[in-house]
């Protein structure tokens, strides 16, 4: 069946990469619509991969992406079949070659334009279904889902759910997909001609589902399925059985019979046993309801762990793997009423994902603050560590002289990477993270909403000292150098430290409220520059004589980044409606203006070490890359799926890296 087109498919330039094709709605019922895509390839043909690519020659190329922002169920996978790796990170997707380990390579697939909330990859291994929550694009909270191939290919996008898509599934012949969303409604399309099979509205939103054994007892072309879903409390038991009188499928309901009381549950996942017979249901009160399929009544219940069941697994012989809210993994072994516990391990988080590989000798576990673990089947007393990320937008990132760099979160975190893109250290700071800047001998100076300055070790995350009350308000801007470091905040205050003395040696009103950025002139520490987020104006002051030196003002718009060239002594500056300005030292007016490719506000600019290549994004989410001498655009590439915040050059130009919203890490590799 999959030798043949999927949806229709005819050519290979309707379907580009990444691209979302052409959609079409049919009605089907009573409102209800079917989507398919037009003008595309067979699902058998679709062998490029799904990326960001730049114009041109490869001058700009994303080389690795860092982050993980599992906030749902199902949001870390293993292949069914392959020793691959898929997860998600906000609104994209990435799957890992694991054959070369974590560091193998990326591949990218980015279609949905709200945060992925559902995830699930057909037995076959050759789809890939993605939900997400509402569309911020269309009317009514249309919540869609994405079906892919696994070399990359969008193959349809399926309406009818909103708000969020709660739970997902394929059928075991990977021939339907199954899906329920927050508006009750119960949707089976068929992957072959894209149309609704079923369209049922439950009761209540269904947030566990699952495909129970198959069998041909009438037909062989059509066989006959069993369906659980979960629509807490209630569980119902299904059969999506083709008649021929009516020459299609009609799904059969039954409720699952309970005791009298005592038994009200909201159900987080659902799996049948080996034999198809039992089917076990997993609790937000952490324990498993154990029900007969054929009987649809309640065998008995299961006590596992103490903050909600977030996954339950099948492996070979009749055994269970079962994640925990409260970090727990257990190994169950058993049948029917009958289930006794044969290992567990302890991880030091909620867990929120949990996958079992192919050959079923590992298992992979996503957890809420971004880690993700390979705990080994054969014991799960022993988890690895393969990776960590941001939860939230990455607001700064600083490079040191020796390639490695430093990030700071909205998440609460600072975090320290080496140049092999592992975290090396972790800094809990007690509110969202802004700024963060190296200071000498290893240490990392870092800014804080509530106004606060702190220091840590690169090492090993542990602070060394505070000043509680550096600013009122958020710290917008922190630079160090020689021995004194520039803060700037949304009092419109910029305060000069000692280092040593964590003392201010003195501070000045610099703009009418917040302020942008604030550094010391490359060629005259003496002469401190900073520009102010909503006064329009850049401020030159002189620290030695108290007073401003020179101002720059614009008319239109305002600054939303700044740098310096480090020969020239030019100011370069990053406008709200998409112009990039030079500005002389000496000179109120700009020297030159030009309006950015994207034509959109650019929210950050870079200079590399040498001054020729200058790094622009913004709200565009692409990064470009100009030749500073005749402002050209010599590289344009896509990583970033939401506003991109700060970028800079590594320090033997040979990268670029990228932060943002989206809270992932764009490494790039760049070579003019």
């Amino acid at each position: 069946m999959y030798n043949r087109g999927r949806y229709g498919y005819r050519n290979r330039s309707d379907a580009g990469a990444g691209g979302s094709g052409r959609y079409e709605e049919k009605s089907h019922g009573k409102g209800h619509t079917t989507g398919r895509v037009l003008g595309s390839i067979s699902a058998s043909k679709a062998v490029e991969s799904v990326g960001f690519g730049s114009r041109g020659p490869e001058i700009l190329r994303l080389e690795r992406l860092l982050g993980f922002t599992g906030q749902f169920h199902g949001s870390v996978r293993f292949h069914p079949v392959e020793d691959s790796l898929l997860y998600t990170v906000d609104m994209m997707m990435i799957s890992i070659d694991l054959k070369a380990g974590v560091e193998g390579k990326q591949r990218f697939f980015k279609g949905h334009d709200a945060p992925i909330c559902c995830l699930d990859i057909s037995p076959c291994g050759k789809f890939i279904a993605s939900g997400q929550k509402a569309s911020p694009r269309y009317k009514g909270e249309m919540a869609p889902i994405i079906v892919w191939s696994w070399d990359g290919k969008i193959l349809g996008q399926f309406s009818g759910l909103k708000t969020s898509v709660l739970a997902m599934g394929f059928s075991p012949d990977s021939r339907y997909l199954m899906a329920s969303g927050e508006n009750m409604m119960l949707y089976i399309w068929d992957l072959d001609t894209g149309s609704v099979l079923v369209a049922h509205r439950s009761p209540k939103a269904v947030t566990a589902l699952g495909w129970g054994p198959m069998t041909n007892r009438r037909s062989r072309k059509k066989p006959t399925y069993s369906i659980v879903t979960c629509a807490s409390p209630i569980v119902r038991c299904h059969t999506l059985e083709y008649e021929t009188r009516s020459m299609h499928y009609v799904l059969k309901t039954r409720d699952c019979n309970f005791p009298s009381r005592g038994l009200l549950r909201t159900y987080t996942c659902t799996v049948f046993d080996d034999l198809g017979i039992i089917f076990l249901c997993g609790t937000d009160v952490g324990d498993i309801l154990i029900f007969h399929l054929q009987g649809a009544t309640y065998r008995t219940r299961i006590p596992v762990c103490s903050a909600g069941i977030q996954a339950v697994l099948k492996a070979k012989g009749n055994v269970m793997y079962v994640a925990g809210g409260d970090g727990s993994i257990k190994k169950l072994s058993g049948r029917d009423r009958t289930w006794n516990l044969v290992s567990e391990g302890k991880l030091s988080d909620r867990i929120i994902s949990l996958s079992l590989s192919a050959k079923e000798d590992s298992l992979i576990a996503g957890m809420t603050n971004g880690d993700v673990y390979s705990i080994p089947t054969s014991n799960l007393k022993f988890p690895k560590l393969i990776m960590r990320g941001h939860i939230r937008a990455i607001n700064d990132i600083d490079i040191s002289s020796e390639g490695r760099f430093c990030t700071i979160s909205d998440d609460k975190t600072l975090r320290f990477w080496d140049t092999s893109h592992k975290v090396l250290s972790v800094f809990q700071g007690p509110i969202g993270g802004k700024k963060c800047t190296f200071g000498p001998r290893g240490t990392i100076i870092s800014g804080w909403a509530d106004g606060s300055l702190r220091c840590s070790y690169a090492s090993d995350g542990k602070q060394i000292w505070v000043i509680p009350s550096a600013h009122k308000g958020t710290i917008s801007s922190l630079t160090y150098a020689d021995q004194t470091f520039l803060t700037a905040g949304e009092d419109g205050s910029v305060r000069i430290w000692s280092i040593s003395t964590r003392r201010m040696l003195g501070q000045y009103l610099a703009h009418n409220g917040p302020v942008g950025e604030v550094s010391f002139d490359v060629h005259k520490p003496h002469l401190i520059k900073s520009y102010g987020a909503r006064d329009r104006s850049i401020a030159t002051y002189n620290i030695k004589d108290g007073r401003k030196v020179i101002s720059h003002m614009i008319q239109n718009g305002s600054y939303t980044s700044m740098c310096q060239h480090p020969s020239t002594g030019q100011l370069i500056t990053g406008l709200s409606h998409g112009y990039i300005t030079f500005w002389s030292p000496r000179d109120r007016n700009p020297s030159r203006s030009i309006l950015d490719s994207s034509r959109s506000k650019i929210s950050c600019v870079a200079l590399s070490k040498d001054g020729r290549y200058l790094a622009v994004s913004g709200e565009d989410y692409r990064l470009r890359v100009y030749e500073v001498s005749s402002m050209k655009m010599i590289g344009r590439c896509d990583g970033h799926i939401a506003p991109v915040l700060k970028v800079s050059f590594s320090p033997d130009q040979r990268r670029i890296v990228s932060v943002g919203e989206d809270a992932a890490i764009c490494i790039w590799n760049f070579r003019p």
